[in-house]
């Protein structure tokens, strides 16, 4: 975000407008676009790039086309972030970039990009790095399956040797999965400062360890020999609001233009301003205390994802697997109950509630273990010496291997007998 400085308030010379370092103000800021070679031969695969912003990382294609993956509305890479079945894509079409190991620059005689019928812009030809004006494409997913169109590009040099580069890289937009927050699909965040009162840090110094602590709320800035009293405190019921969209248990923030939120000071748009003007007095020189005020340099993105609501949902699962366990040990059978518990341990070795079952399994395995001898418990002898279930193997393991012999006997197994 960019800081504006107004006049002084007394009357103080206006300051030019300078850069504020106040990133940790904003959630998160636009993702970057990266560049997609196509995975040709590597000494002409600089020659002509796309440049795109994507949802996730693109593979190196060293076969086949590489594919750009978006999820609608994402905006790491949906330029709309609405939920509505199109991916927008800002694509750019790019020669003589540097990433490609083992690829040189060269003059080009041309370089064309085309998608659906349209042509990129194209950029400067003359061998050095460059790249096109942004173009929007937008891709529609198909209700239950992604969507996708095809860039094809080319480019070859001037002069000789001739230098060909052809290229063709997927743009694909995935559906957005049904939203399982609760309470339905949000379609609004909206956030208010405050001031903050006590220490929420401090200075560390190489031979002086947290020599200067950090208010709460408070803004710094100069060196040491500044003469504005600091911090100066930034003001509250600063509101921001931005547009939100819900896929499966990721949330995704867009942001919102004046239009939408009817001022400037709530908006969440590269030009919308972030909370009310701070005041800079200076009471040791009047004349230059000044106001500043923080601009929204880039439109406002981010994500979060609900991994509280996974991890509820996966101990569910833990505990009814535990409970099924313990059913059919009540029922009187303990071997399928031992099963169930080392299935348990297999599935879930690293839950909380592992030591408490392999307790109960050694419990089980203790107090009779010639009634667990089935034909399913002996196949997985080994197994269940590994997990630890056979607890004192002396005392555990022989009456086990002799109603083992009963079983398969009974089973007509005479060869595992």
């Amino acid at each position: 975000m960019d800081a504006r400085k107004r006049g002084g308030l007394n009357g103080g010379q206006a300051v030019t407008r300078g850069r504020l370092l106040a990133i940790t103000l904003w959630l998160a800021t636009s993702a970057g676009a990266e560049l997609v070679p196509g995975g040709g031969n590597t000494k002409n695969d600089c020659l002509v790039e796309l440049d795109v912003r994507s949802g996730t990382p693109v593979p190196s294609a060293t076969k086949g086309n590489p594919t750009v993956v978006c999820t609608d509305c994402d905006p790491r890479c949906d330029t709309g972030a609405l939920r509505d079945g199109i991916c927008r894509f800002q694509v750019a079409l790019c020669v003589n970039q540097g990433n490609v190991a083992g690829c040189t620059a060269t003059a080009l005689g041309h370089a064309v990009a085309k998608v659906a019928g349209t042509r990129l812009a194209a950029p400067a030809l003359d061998g050095s790095p460059a790249c096109g004006a942004v173009t929007e494409v937008a891709v529609k997913s198909k209700r239950a399956r992604p969507g996708k169109v095809v860039v094809s590009l080319r480019a070859s040099s001037k002069g000789k040797p001739r230098r060909l580069d052809k290229e063709r890289v997927v743009l694909q937009c995935k559906p957005a999965a049904p939203c399982s927050c609760a309470g339905g699909a949000p379609t609004k965040l909206s956030f208010t400062t405050d001031v903050g009162s006590g220490q929420c840090g401090h200075l560390d110094g190489d031979s002086a360890p947290a020599f200067f602590p950090l208010a709460c709320g408070g803004l710094y800035f100069g060196g040491g020999g500044v003469i504005v009293p600091l911090p100066a405190v930034v003001p509250d019921m600063g509101q921001e609001m931005f547009n939100t969209c819900c896929s499966g248990t990721s949330l995704f923030l867009g942001p919102t233009t004046e239009a939408a939120t009817g001022s400037k000071r709530t908006c969440s748009s590269a030009g919308c301003l972030f909370g009310p003007p701070l005041p800079l007095p200076n009471p040791a020189a009047p004349p230059i205390s000044t106001c500043l005020v923080n601009v929204v340099a880039k439109d406002a993105s981010g994500s979060s994802k609900n991994d509280a609501a996974l991890r509820a949902k996966a101990e569910l699962q833990e505990c009814d697997a535990v409970l099924a366990a313990a059913k059919l040990e009540s029922a009187g059978k303990p071997a399928e109950a031992l099963l169930a518990y080392s299935a348990f341990v297999t599935k879930y070795g690293q839950s909380p509630l592992a030591d408490s079952v392999l307790a109960k399994g050694q419990q089980l395995v203790a107090g009779a273990p010639d009634k667990l001898a089935a034909v399913a418990v002996c196949d997985i002898l080994e197994t269940l010496e590994t997990q630890r279930f056979l607890g004192q193997v002396d005392a555990t393991l022989p009456p086990l291997l002799y109603g083992c012999g009963r079983a398969y006997a009974a089973a007509g197994s005479f060869a595992d007998a």
